[in-house]
């Protein structure tokens, strides 16, 4: 990661990325450890930063819904139910770049090895590759980082919900997910034992009355909604940067390294973040973080790859500069 040398101390930075902790550290290996009083700001999608870029929001679900179908009255769930002819699906393209998503492979053959009737998509299976999300009753929204707080990403926001099919979630902890989602509308799959699951979703595909109840956040108020008041992204960026930080009380570091930001208004001084490594890092669950065999494998295979990459240009090269 190149830096510039010299900067300007009217110009802000801002640390952003969408990646998890996990990928940063362990798979594409950044420590992050020499950006120390440098960056102004963080912006990511964890709940701590200074300025929250989610993949998406409970409010933000809630009104995606209400817009395109002007109001979520029973008829028009009843529609959407209709469409349900298939059980399960899930899409992935990532097979095995990550230990998490190792992990969630092995766990989706243990769940049709329990019985699990499973429409499989994406670059890691054959076959055709369309598909309709909206046919499905389930989808398993599984990340490919596990253990890693805040990391819900658009398989939970635009694959499930979005699409009418109710998540089954397995990534950070079901405290990340319930400060996150509408209320009431994953299964969190860490609640059951393998077989568990797979019972539990084939008694919601015979029990109508049970797998409304999943979708039952459509009808409520956006009062219900986590965090509903909360501004993300661009926006919160632009009212920082004109001296409008009273979404800081969200952060669950408020009140601790977030006092030289005040409320309204600018600092006296231009704020400076220590250590990077630390306010992106530091807070993060321990599993998370933890190096495995798989990506220390992962990270040779790529190195391995690099140097032969390498060493085909300079053969290449001295091919023709024989000739």
């Amino acid at each position: 990661m190149t830096m510039p040398h010299y900067r300007r101390l009217d110009q802000n930075y801002v640390w952003w990325t969408a990646e998890s902790t996990r990928s940063v550290r362990l798979a594409h290996r950044w420590k992050l450890t020499n950006f120390r009083n440098y960056f102004n700001l963080t912006m990511s999608y964890r709940l701590d930063a200074d300025i929250v870029q989610p993949y998406g929001t409970a409010i933000g679900s809630l009104s995606s819904v209400r817009s395109r179908l002007n109001q979520d009255t029973e008829s028009l769930l009843n529609d959407i139910l209709k469409k349900k002819v298939k059980l399960a699906l899930w899409a992935v393209s990532n097979c095995a770049f990550t230990s998490g998503a190792v992990y969630r492979m092995k766990f989706v053959k243990q769940l049709m090895a329990a019985g699990l009737q499973l429409d499989l998509k994406g670059k890691c299976f054959s076959g055709r590759q369309d598909v309709n999300f909206e046919n499905y009753k389930f989808y398993l929204a599984f990340e490919n980082s596990i253990d890693c707080e805040y990391y819900i990403t658009e398989k939970f926001f635009v694959n499930s919900l979005a699409a009418g099919a109710v998540p089954v979630v397995l990534g950070p902890s079901r405290h990340s997910y319930e400060t996150t989602a509408p209320p009431g509308s994953f299964i969190y799959a860490p609640d059951f034992s393998v077989h568990g699951l797979v019972e539990y979703l084939n008694y919601l595909d015979k029990n109508e009355t049970a797998y409304r109840q999943y979708f039952e956040w459509r009808f409520r108020s956006k009062e219900d909604m986590p965090y509903q008041d909360r501004s993300y992204g661009y926006c919160q960026l632009c009212r920082v940067l004109h001296g409008i930080n009273v979404d800081n009380l969200y952060n669950p570091l408020y009140g601790q390294n977030y006092s030289n930001i005040p409320l309204f208004g600018f600092s006296k001084k231009p704020r400076i973040i220590a250590s990077l490594a630390n306010a992106f890092y530091g807070n993060e669950n321990r599993e998370c973080l933890l190096s495995t065999m798989h990506e220390l494998y992962t990270f040779k295979l790529f190195l391995s790859g690099c140097v032969f990459f390498l060493l085909c240009i300079v053969c290449r090269c001295l091919v023709l500069k024989k000739w």
